[in-house]
Formats: C-alpha cells, structure tokens, sequence
C-alpha cells in the first residue's frame, strides 16, 4: 500500500503481518464467534424461561414444587393460549429471537 503525506496508511496489509500479529487476528476471530454463540444461547435460555413461565400461568404446563421439574399438562386448549401468549409477548418485545424460534421454543418446552 502507498501511503501519501494526506493520507497515511492505517493498517498493514495482510502479507505485511508476522505470525504473531496473524495468531492475534485469529484470536480476536475466535472470540468474536464464541461471543456471537453465548448471545445464541443465553437468548434461547431467556426464550425457555419466559415460555416456561407462560406456561406455567395459563395451566398448560405443571410445575412439581418438591422437584421443581416442569411437565406438560396435556391440556389442549391451554397449549394453546400459551403459544398466543407466547407470541404476544414477543410481539410486546418481551422475548428475543424470530417467529420460528418462539414456535420451536414453545414446542420444545410443551415436548419436556
């Protein structure tokens, strides 16, 4: 790259970096993506534990106090409402993620 007096060159061009400089740059890769994943799963958890908890309220799921294991109640009509429960408080931006991602967490916590 050629710099000029009005404007100097601001990074290195990758055949300039030594190995150290490209062992950093792979780090800083690496963790950028373990990053992206810990937001995917803490996401997905706060997903799991509002649905669970709107589960819960409108009787479609069964919380066993002494285990605190929650099971489905296999009430028909109350899975229902929890998947429009489900989806109104995602459209009130109470839970993250995309439309599938809440269908697929409410089938995932009815399925436990």
């Amino acid at each position: 790259m050629v710099a000029s007096s009005r404007y100097p060159v601001m990074r290195q061009e990758p055949a300039d970096l030594d190995a150290e400089q490209d062992r950093n740059l792979i780090t800083a890769g690496e963790s950028c993506a373990m990053s992206n994943a810990t937001k995917f799963i803490d996401e997905h958890d706060n997903r799991v534990a509002v649905i669970t908890e709107i589960g819960i309220d409108v009787k479609a799921l069964v919380l066993d106090e002494s285990t605190r294991e929650v099971s489905c109640a296999n009430f028909p009509d109350a899975e229902k409402l929890l998947y429009a429960k489900a989806f109104q408080a995602w459209a009130d931006g109470k839970i993250e993620g995309e439309a599938e991602e809440i269908f697929e967490t409410v089938q995932e916590v009815l399925e436990s």
